[in-house]
């Protein structure tokens, strides 16, 4: 299995130029904790490189690094398909959705592998359901991001944000409280109830027996 040091590893190794991308390398500074690096960063980064690659038309380790992406989700083990599936490709997404970006999701997507494009296409169904449900609040917008200056906040709003049709932006947090919602929503539903009353009670009459064993034995 495939750890999460070894994932960032391995997605360098199959696109060195990474190593020379000194404002990224800056920008990492920037959002960690002193002395603590943040796997989630990194690998948001690197998506970041990987679209810049993809801008300048410099895709000759694109495939390498698609190949390595599969091998990941494949072989990974639990931490590092998440790593991959939020930290890279939902980044990924998010970065593509931008005006000033200049290759969008439909020239990223036909580069990806198998597996990679199955978590791309779950991602996407769960972005676009969480942003039906979006609550009529003041949100920022497209515009607001162009306006920023600072390298490093503008870099963290690209990967963090999703530009909606519309020109909302929308984050991950939009997305959890929708899982929050439905996950509530589900738990209170008859259907749910009725399946946690019945493990509860096999559980009981299980427990009972056990105890039953144990003391006339």
């Amino acid at each position: 299995m495939i750890t999460v040091d070894q994932a960032l590893d391995r997605l360098i190794e199959s696109c060195p130029s990474f190593l020379g991308a000194t404002d990224l390398y800056e920008y990492m500074q920037w959002s960690e904790e002193e002395d603590t690096p943040d796997p989630f960063v990194r690998v948001a980064t690197f998506a970041q490189h990987v679209v810049r690659l993809a801008e300048a038309g410099d895709a000759d380790d694109l495939p390498t690094v698609f190949t390595t992406l599969d091998q990941l989700i494949e072989e990974g083990d639990p931490d590092t398909v998440e790593l991959v599936r939020l930290g890279f490709v939902e980044s990924l997404q998010n970065i593509c959705s931008h005006e000033d970006v200049k290759v969008t999701a439909n020239d990223i997507l036909p580069l990806l592998g198998p597996a990679a494009t199955d978590v791309w296409i779950e991602l996407e169904a769960l972005w676009a359901a969480a942003s039906q449900s979006l609550h009529d609040v003041p949100r920022a917008s497209e515009g607001d991001y162009l306006g920023v200056d600072d390298p490093n906040l503008k870099l963290y709003l690209r990967i963090g944000k999703r530009r909606l049709p519309n020109g909302s932006l929308v984050s991950a947090t939009d997305i959890l409280r929708y899982e929050t919602a439905v996950a509530d929503a589900t738990w209170r539903s008859p259907e749910a109830r009725r399946r946690v009353n019945v493990t509860s009670l096999v559980v009981g009459l299980a427990l009972a027996l056990a105890l039953a064993i144990a003391i006339f034995r």
